[in-house]
């Protein structure tokens, strides 16, 4: 059976969010996906999107190019271990994998930023998986049950 998926990341940021995340998958290399771990240090093959969380709950979000301090890359190769200010956990995922990505920053305002990532499953292949490793911050400020 041959399969599209589709692979969302979301986070959602009304004021100290941060989302670190790294992709793996769990089939050899020739059958992964280009640049589905972040491997290229790009966002090619990915879908970036920015926008805000309405009143009502709901997302606007467009797409976009990558934007600095909204869709980060972080490299494993840095000499200094970066830890999260508000979760306290290391940037780089440990899984080994030489890049990770932050979504969103520290400002607030009800911001909201994703990506995506759109791969068919190879018609030779029964079994596939992907392993995805993230961390969520999320700081519980004042608001309402909804946000």
């Amino acid at each position: 059976m041959h399969y599209l998926y589709q692979l969302w990341i979301i986070v959602l940021l009304l004021t100290s969010n941060t989302l670190i995340a790294q992709l793996t998958p769990t089939s050899t290399i020739n059958d992964c996906p280009p640049n589905i771990g972040f491997e290229a240090g790009s966002f090619n093959n990915w879908a970036c999107y920015e926008g805000r969380i309405l009143k009502d709950g709901s997302l606007d979000l467009g797409n976009t190019i990558p934007i600095a301090n909204k869709h980060t890359l972080i490299s494993a190769s840095n000499s200094l271990q970066q830890f999260d200010p508000y979760g306290g956990f290391p940037v780089n995922c440990p899984n080994g994998s030489g890049y990770s990505v932050r979504l969103g920053n520290s400002l607030a305002g009800g911001q909201a930023e994703s990506v995506s990532y759109t791969f068919t499953i190879p018609p030779t292949q029964n079994d596939y998986s992907i392993i995805y490793n993230y961390a969520g911050v999320f700081q519980n400020p004042a608001h309402n049950a909804w946000e």
